[in-house]
């Protein structure tokens, strides 16, 4: 009965707000700017006689519970598992500007950083980028997070392959699974060799990199060389025995990135989830912050053969907004993937100490779960970030038009998930 009187209670005072529209926070959280719907502190001139009731309880104690417990009785507050999301704009900016000096007097790399709490609240800012272009609109080659994109995708098809439809994030037809020899659905692979997809998307494969860094891949790559420098990877002696050890590299990122359309039949933008945030990259990114090397010489973008030759696996632009709905996406709800995917993807069963194409990271508050995962992405011109965080349940991204060092970056993800409230 108490749902027919709310029911009915709602008929005869309605509350004004608009009707709830499955899947509009995803299609939406991108690019939306700080969202706080203010509603009115009274919707009725009638409020019940019960409700009056419990306020004028609430404040009775209010008022009595000092009296009771006076001050050196009263317990400490618990801290809440979901705390309520209260940043903005403007707390952003007391956090990435005094950072921003860190970096040095002059030249300062255009910025843009987002996070998006656990109800869907959205803040953004963005300093120093194209002056024509909406700051939330700003975009970056965002190098090895590309492989969070990948990932997704190849789960997806594993899914997609079970009896139980209902793992399949996508209407997809296809047969791979991640134990199948990576021979049945990469041909250049050697037929005998039992490496298996699962091992190219966990990093054990032992493979040999085509270039330690997307940098030093550029600085020597001409167009038309890269099959030959992956069919040399490929050959090279394995750098340990496949399955000992976890240690990706891009290589196997390259292959998977080969594997997603054989496997599926389609083309990798119609597998690849990016719910219409981000880019591929054989597509002009929009609104492309400007880049710089880290000695700060100007760079407009990749190299078109060498963003063809590394396609998704390093190449996709994406702004901030993206990259922290991803995040939230991937590996914090099971709004994209179903649960279980989410958490293989997080390694969720070992404490997230090995995510995939990411990094677990402490403080870990029950000393052995992470309580972080993220990936640093470097791409010549750009550095960006994709974290999550747990204590928080905040998605966060980064995207900086500059080539610059981990540890000046992680910095500042240590500011946005120690010193920002969440």
């Amino acid at each position: 009965m108490t749902g027919d009187r709310l029911e009915a209670r709602l008929r005869l005072d309605p509350d004004g707000d608009p009707r709830h529209q499955v899947g509009r926070v995803w299609a939406r959280v991108g690019t939306a700017p700080t969202q706080r719907i203010r509603r009115p502190v009274m919707t009725s001139l009638r409020p019940l006689g019960a409700l009056l009731a419990v306020v004028v309880l609430i404040a009775t104690g209010l008022v009595i519970r000092p009296i009771l417990n006076p001050p050196g009785h009263t317990p400490l507050p618990s801290p809440s598992p979901t705390p309520l999301p209260t940043f903005s704009p403007a707390q952003l900016k007391a956090i990435v500007d005094p950072w921003m000096i860190t970096l040095g007097p002059v030249d300062r790399p255009p910025i843009s950083v987002t996070v998006i709490g656990s109800r869907g609240v959205t803040a953004s800012y963005t300093v120093g980028t194209l002056p024509a272009s909406p700051p939330e609109a700003s975009t970056g080659r965002i190098g090895e997070i590309s492989r969070v994109y990948v990932s997704a995708a190849i789960v997806t098809l594993d899914a997609c392959a079970q009896t139980n439809v209902f793992l399949c994030a996508k209407p997809i037809e296809t047969t791979m699974r991640l134990d199948d020899p990576v021979a049945r659905w990469w041909p250049p692979w050697p037929a005998a060799d039992p490496t298996t997809v699962r091992m190219l998307l966990e990093g054990t494969s032992g493979l040999t990199p085509v270039a330690p860094s997307l940098a030093e891949l550029a600085s020597s790559f001409t167009p038309g060389s890269g099959p030959a420098l992956l069919e040399a990877a490929v050959a090279a002696p394995r750098r340990f025995v496949p399955g000992s050890q976890r240690s990706p590299v891009d290589t196997e990122w390259l292959i998977l990135d080969a594997i997603i359309p054989v496997a599926s039949g389609q083309p990798a933008e119609n597998v690849i989830p990016t719910n219409g945030l981000s880019r591929f990259a054989n597509q002009p990114p929009v609104d492309l912050m400007a880049g710089s090397r880290g000695n700060h010489d100007p760079v407009a973008d990749l190299d078109p053969a060498l963003l063809d030759f590394v396609g998704n696996s390093a190449g996709i632009s994406a702004s901030s907004e993206a990259l922290a709905a991803m995040a939230v996406l991937t590996w914090g709800s099971a709004a994209q993937l179903d649960v279980e995917t989410v958490a293989y993807l997080t390694d969720a069963a070992n404490g997230r100490q090995s995510p995939i194409a990411a990094e677990g990271q402490c403080p870990c508050p029950d000393g052995t779960t992470r309580s972080l995962v993220r990936q640093i992405g470097h791409a010549v011109g750009w550095t960006s970030v994709m974290a999550y965080n747990w204590d928080q349940n905040t998605g966060i991204g980064i995207v900086m038009g500059r080539d610059w060092r981990d540890q000046d970056v992680e910095s500042l993800l240590h500011d946005l998930t120690t010193v920002f409230p969440g």
